[in-house]
């Protein structure tokens, strides 16, 4: 595919005077009617018509494409790039830039020892980018942003300790917990291995043994008897009902009362009976 060529001629006295005024260092004044020029010229060319391609060698020289434009003549080349609007030109020995970045437009100029470079402000004015108080003020930006970058990461990260140590500490209540849980079942369970079922009987109650000479106080009970605390006077009659590996006797009253004694508190007797 051919590269669409523009018809040039319409053009060439503005493309001359920029050339005449962009081939040397420009007065700081200048600059911004530098830009408004070369820009001004870009956007003709944008809409600038179509032409064949010269047949023979031509002083001037344009192409357009979507994305770039492209002209050649003595002593200039103009590169402007489309949609963005950025612009590149030499001009004899000089060349330049006329684009934008995060601090807005600006213009550069670079010769043959020399290099300068200009914010475009909203208001009119040019303000020197190689300025020692702009470049500063720059540091000064850049030194803030790193900051700032710097203590929301150590921000982000004390805050991901703080959540994972919060999660530990749950964790470890959870455990505490669980653990807490179990050994409640096992004295629950071990209480329960200590205490012997009371025997079915349908015998007449008859004594077995009796309490010593000194009076017991109640262990524990079976749903519906002695509350505990309570005591057996000394030399009571009872029916040993059963006896566990700990040391506990289950006995029953004459009355019916049934209760858990230390088991080295009663002593066997015969022919002893409750009335």
């Amino acid at each position: 595919m051919d590269t669409p060529h523009l018809l040039i001629d319409p053009y060439v006295s503005e493309l001359s005077a920029l050339h005449d005024r962009t081939a040397s260092e420009p007065a700081e004044r200048d600059v911004s009617a530098i830009d408004a020029q070369c820009r001004a010229l870009v956007a003709r060319l944008v809409d600038a018509p179509g032409a064949e391609p010269p047949a023979d060698a031509s002083t001037w020289l344009a192409t357009r494409t979507p994305e770039v434009i492209m002209v050649i003549g003595p002593g200039l080349f103009l590169l402007a790039e489309q949609p963005d609007g950025a612009v590149s030109l030499v001009s004899d020995d000089a060349t330049w830039s006329f684009d934008r970045d995060d601090t807005g437009a600006f213009v550069s100029f670079t010769g043959d020892a020399t290099h300068r470079s200009w914010n475009l402000l909203p208001d009119g004015t040019v303000q020197d980018r190689n300025d020692p108080k702009l470049l500063e003020a720059r540091l000064d930006a850049a030194r803030a942003e790193a900051a700032q970058a710097a203590l929301a990461d150590e921000r982000a990260r004390f805050e991901s300790a703080a959540e994972q140590a919060r999660a530990e500490e749950r964790a470890r209540a959870d455990e505490r917990a669980l653990a807490d849980e179990r050994r409640r079942a096992e004295a629950d369970a071990s209480a329960d291995a200590a205490v012997p079922n009371p025997p079915a009987t349908a015998a007449p109650w008859e004594a077995t043994h009796r309490v010593g000479a000194h009076a017991l106080t109640v262990g524990g009970v079976p749903e519906g008897t002695l509350t505990p605390g309570a005591v057996l006077d000394p030399r009571l009659p009872v029916r040993l009902l059963g006896t566990s590996t700990e040391g506990w006797a289950l006995v029953e009253c004459s009355n019916g009362w049934r209760c858990y004694v230390a088991a080295w508190g009663i002593e066997p007797t015969e022919g002893v009976r409750g009335g």
